[in-house]
């Protein structure tokens, strides 16, 4: 079995489908389309005048390249043989898409001023809204994929408390770099400029981008099999609706409990029209669900289990694992107060155990943004 093919061995038994010269399964092409058609319907949603739409251009291209990481194709294997770095190849087009998108925006809006922050964002210093950030930004990740490389030729020591501190690392850029979820709402508001909404659906994509997409490939270059086999799961797979039940049930029961424990009130699920439904879950499974999943329950995760690797046997390496990523999901948290780093840390820790049981991220990203659609208030 050549190595193409190893990155869909897990998938054999599925279905395949034939796009130019290699295969991709069904589940793979599924979330793909699905993260696509939802990444359209929201952004055709959101109002604003060019500007705006130059800003929905480059989330919708985002996402687009979200399917494509979440999807299990051997394009990368691929060009591994041919010599090639995905990861080089994905930040030089993070890059030329950024800087382009930023030119466009200057087209149109002539007056637009590239340091105009998101109201309210208080680590609007992370944000990257110049051509000279884009360069400085895909500069570090060029020499960050040279580095890792090279951190598989050291002692295992050094490979450990590399992979921890890179753990850490992402994970504090993740956090910074993504805005609050009730500051979505702002994107809806009639008062709000077409400068501010553009500069916040490029922070959004841009936090999709550096924090989730080119981290998953950097790590996949030096771990596929670590991180490659959270994606072997599928909602499609006979049973892969039942990890959904257990994530949505068992939390949204324990949260209710302890909400009527502390407050005596279970009045935390906010009463909405149907649109805003709508616009709230595709929100949350874009820009919240699928950014935590793949950073706190793939990325670090994995990462962590490399680092815990020796001396410890695989249940406690994941174990380990499983409590330093619901750690650092809970500190994530932190602006909340105590109550919702705590529900999130716990959450954290059963989503862990799920994924790590059945590798599927599609449940734990589908549970997690109609978690959220329920109890994130944004009245």
């Amino acid at each position: 079995m050549t190595a193409t093919h190893r990155i869909l061995d897990e998938g054999s038994s599925r279905r395949t489908i034939r796009i130019l010269s290699g295969e991709i399964d069904l589940p793979s092409l599924t979330r793909f389309v699905v993260l696509s058609v939802v990444a359209i319907i929201v952004g055709a949603l959101i109002p604003g005048p060019t500007l705006t739409r130059i800003g929905i251009f480059y989330m919708i291209a985002t996402v687009s390249v979200v399917g494509v990481t979440m999807s299990r194709t051997p394009i990368d294997v691929a060009l591994r043989q041919r010599g090639a770095s995905t990861t080089g190849l994905l930040v030089a087009a993070w890059a030329a898409l950024a800087s382009a998108t930023l030119l466009a925006a200057r087209l149109i809006g002539r007056d637009f001023d590239l340091a105009l922050a998101w109201p309210g964002l208080p680590n609007a210093a992370l944000a990257v809204r110049s051509l000279s950030d884009v360069g400085l930004v895909a500069g570090f990740f060029f020499a960050c994929t040279y580095g890792l490389g090279r951190v598989r030729q050291r002692n295992k020591g050094l490979r450990a408390g590399s992979l921890a501190g890179l753990a850490l690392l992402i994970a504090w850029a993740a956090w910074s770099m993504k805005m609050p979820s009730k500051q979505y709402l702002g994107l809806w508001a009639e008062q709000l400029s077409s400068h501010t909404r553009f500069l916040a659906l490029f922070d959004i994509s841009n936090a999709l981008w550096l924090g989730a997409i080119l981290p998953f490939w950097a790590i996949k270059e030096i771990a596929p099999d670590s991180i490659q086999r959270f994606l072997r799961g599928s909602l499609l797979d006979a049973g892969g609706i039942r990890p959904v039940l257990l994530l949505l049930f068992l939390p949204l029961l324990g949260g209710l409990l302890v909400s009527v424990a502390l407050t005596g009130s279970s009045g935390h699920i906010e009463l909405l029209s149907l649109r805003w439904y709508i616009i709230k879950l595709g929100v949350f499974l874009l820009w919240t669900a699928v950014y935590e999943e793949l950073v706190f329950r793939v990325i670090c995760l994995s990462l962590f289990e490399q680092a815990f690797a020796r001396p410890n046997t695989n249940e406690i390496r994941s174990a380990l694992a499983a409590i330093a990523s619901s750690l650092l999901f809970a500190l994530a948290h932190y602006r909340a107060g105590w109550f919702t780093m705590t529900a999130a840390g716990v959450s954290g820790l059963i989503y862990c155990f799920v994924i790590l049981r059945t590798k599927n991220l599609e449940a734990c990203i589908l549970a997690h943004a109609i978690w959220d659609t329920l109890l994130v208030r944004w009245s």
